[in-house]
């Protein structure tokens, strides 16, 4: 098992939020990190605006994660973190 917060300095991966494992069916949004499969990705909102952005972190292993979609469940995504810089 991957020690918390293992992946903090790892470079950011891009995913697809939509190709994500959900990690309840009472949520549209919460998802299980790709990295260790522990922690979860909430998926993160403009703290002004309170829209989605496309910058999130697991709760376990401190992986960064670039969402590429454009929608999240409907919602649009802003971009804040280049796509450009991130690898996967």
């Amino acid at each position: 098992m991957i020690e918390r917060g293992a992946n903090i300095k790892k470079l950011p991966l891009l995913v697809r939020h939509t190709d994500l494992e959900r990690f309840s069916t009472e949520s549209a949004y919460r998802s299980r990190c790709p990295e260790c499969n522990t922690g979860i990705l909430l998926v993160n909102r403009d703290q002004v605006t309170f829209s989605l952005i496309n910058v999130d972190r697991c709760t376990y292993c401190g992986q960064l994660v670039v969402y590429t979609d454009k929608f999240i469940a409907g919602e649009p995504v802003l971009d804040i973190h280049s796509t450009k810089s991130a690898s996967k």
